[in-house]
């Protein structure tokens, strides 16, 4: 792929005369769901597709194809054209080319074993899987899903302007979704882990959360309507924290589209609040030796002791700042530009366990599950959503809670966060511990 890129690359500039970069991802592996014992699906997939951007008057066309045996020019000539169609931007610009301060090997992300692992051995592994849920309680009375993946990615991206970087990466996912019954009650629930090494998915802890999860939530009920502390699990920190992603980007910045413009260095969050995007954190799900336009990532601290810091930029928004690239550039596919994107986006932890959280409150909610999170604004901050988790009496978790909302402001949320726990978990990649929220309204009976 390396000499495909370098090839086109050579086709830009020596006979047209363009700036240009061509990305290339490649894909592999195998997805397997197992129900009541059987293989209800296995499938060995592999995709691969190329996209080439020229930049053309400083404007940027684009072109793609799946075929990587491509006639070169045609593919070249299609972009070209393309351009004449956009518009016209002086912050249009590649990626320079610029060397990583690591090595991709301290990242840790690929790992070899993925080639020796027996898809015989898979369909083994998830089966019992299957058997272990149903077994840890006998209230769990059918798996509904007990699904695995794994997938080998390949990433190259060729510039003019010098970019020539080439990496592998490894994803291994496994799920398990679970039905309770106690009486007439019925509960669903589930959890899910995704590790870049094959050895650290831990499937006894999987079964335990999820078995947890679903019996937990049996016989929930709802609560009145009051204004009270409550404790986000991780699960929960990370859904508020994706709603904190897209607001320190700088395209929804600049574009007036996010609940922190103007707010920059200003204090938006309690002083225990730190806030990081970090795309060379070891093994992390977003990790990576380049961002997708072939600049190195790094870690950004945004938020330090409350204070909004620094924000998130690809190039082109950077250009507009007149700054530089947090290496933050990311693409949902080799079919579109570049935009703004998180690496491993994570709330800090702290140093207080989350036992101590519970035993601060008197009465409360510890939160395990909001639904509703896609319907928040990403331009106010506002949100309104279901919750349900386990009813706080007097430090201990009671009752299951069920059929209450809760609204508030990302920025009333940041502002009102009276601990943090030493607990961080990640959920793809996006990372939190446990939460203390000072007090927020919810609406129940």
């Amino acid at each position: 792929m390396l000499e495909l890129g370098k090839h086109l690359i050579r086709q830009i500039k020596d006979k047209y005369k363009l700036a240009g970069e061509v990305f290339i991802s490649q894909s592999k592996g195998t997805s397997i769901e197992v129900s009541a014992g059987t293989c209800e699906k296995f499938n060995l997939f592999q995709d691969q597709g190329l996209g080439i951007r020229v930049l053309k008057d400083k404007k940027w066309g684009l072109s793609y194809t799946t075929e990587v045996q491509v006639e070169a020019d045609q593919l070249i000539a299609s972009a070209v054209n393309n351009a004449d169609y956009n518009i016209q931007d002086e912050y249009n610009l590649l990626s320079p080319g610029r060397p990583a301060d690591f090595s991709f090997e301290a990242l840790n992300i690929y790992d070899e074993s993925i080639r020796q692992l027996n898809a015989g051995n898979k369909l083994h592994m998830m089966r019992r899987l299957e058997k272990e849920a149903l077994a840890a309680d006998k209230q769990i009375s059918k798996v509904l899903a007990a699904a695995y993946t794994d997938s080998e990615f390949t990433q190259t991206i060729i510039n003019t302007e010098g970019v020539e970087v080439h990496w592998q990466e490894t994803l291994f996912s496994a799920v398990l979704e679970l039905k309770a019954e106690q009486d007439t009650k019925v509960q669903v629930g589930g959890e899910s882990q995704t590790r870049r090494f094959f050895g650290d998915l831990d499937f006894e802890k999987l079964v335990n959360k999820a078995v947890f999860r679903t019996i937990r939530m049996l016989g929930a009920k709802s609560v009145p309507t009051q204004k009270i502390p409550v404790v986000f699990d991780p699960y929960v920190g990370c859904e508020f924290m994706a709603l904190i992603a897209g607001s320190v980007s700088a395209d929804n910045i600049q574009r007036k589209k996010s609940p922190l413009m103007g707010k920059l260095n200003t204090k938006i969050a309690a002083s225990s609040v730190q806030i990081i995007d970090d795309g060379t954190l070891r093994r992390g799900l977003g990790s990576g030796p380049y961002d997708d336009e072939g600049f190195p990532t790094q870690r950004t601290q945004l938020v330090c002791n409350g204070v909004l810091e620094k924000i998130l930029y690809d190039s082109y928004t950077a250009a507009r700042d007149k700054t530089v690239s947090t290496g933050n550039a990311s693409r949902g596919s080799f079919m579109g530009p570049p935009g703004v994107g998180v690496n491993n986006f994570y709330l800090e932890q702290g140093t207080t366990p989350r036992e101590e959280l519970l035993k601060s409150i008197k009465q409360g909610l510890y939160v395990m599950e909001v639904m509703g999170m896609h319907t928040a604004d990403p331009i106010t901050g506002n949100f309104s959503v279901g919750v349900s988790g386990l009813w706080i009496e007097h430090g201990d978790l009671t009752f299951p809670v069920q059929g209450v909302a809760m609204a508030g402001n990302i920025l009333d949320f940041l502002q009102n966060i009276e601990g943090v726990g030493d607990d961080l978990k990640f959920y793809g990649n996006v990372g939190s511990p446990t939460i203390k929220i000072k007090e927020i309204m919810i609406s129940g009976t």
